[in-house]
């Protein structure tokens, strides 16, 4: 989320919002060729954040919601979980209230996030793929146009 963007920005010093977060590759394009995604993801170098390495997270303690409660996540209000090798053993009670609380916290800022991006969505005329559109990332600040070449969302 913009907010977690910023932090992170903050965290990782001198690093520009394109550096910290790239738009997502799913998404539909409009009729003048223009690509539509939604939100932001952390920027990846290969496959994997460019935030970890062998010695931990360089942003830990900006790091997004995502992250401070992965593997959990809520699904319809029920408690999932992805399969994580790092997830060690047992959890302890205190951590796990910690996670809980997390959880709802996490659950509320999207929530939140999703309400203001439908308030701030305008809607577009679907079309083809084009080689000469722009990106347009729709989030819960309104509609970016991504512009690559100076690194900087517009």
């Amino acid at each position: 989320f913009p907010f977690e963007i910023r932090a992170i920005m903050a965290a990782a010093g001198g690093e520009g919002w394109l550096d910290v977060a790239e738009p997502p590759l799913e998404g539909e394009w409009d009729v003048d060729g223009n690509f539509h995604t939604l939100e932001w993801r952390l920027a990846k170098e290969g496959r994997d954040c460019k935030y970890y390495s062998e010695e931990g997270c360089r942003i830990y303690e900006a790091r997004p919601l995502l992250c401070q409660t992965y593997p959990f996540y809520l699904e319809e209000g029920r408690l999932s979980w992805s399969e994580c090798r790092g997830l060690g053993g047992e959890i302890g009670p205190e951590e796990a209230q910690k996670i809980a609380e997390l959880l709802k916290r996490r659950q509320i800022v999207e929530i939140r996030e999703a309400i203001d991006l439908i308030r701030k969505y305008e809607d577009f005329e679907r079309g083809e793929p084009s080689p000469r559109g722009r990106c347009i990332v729709h989030d819960s600040e309104g509609e970016h146009d991504v512009e690559r070449s100076t690194n900087s969302v517009i």
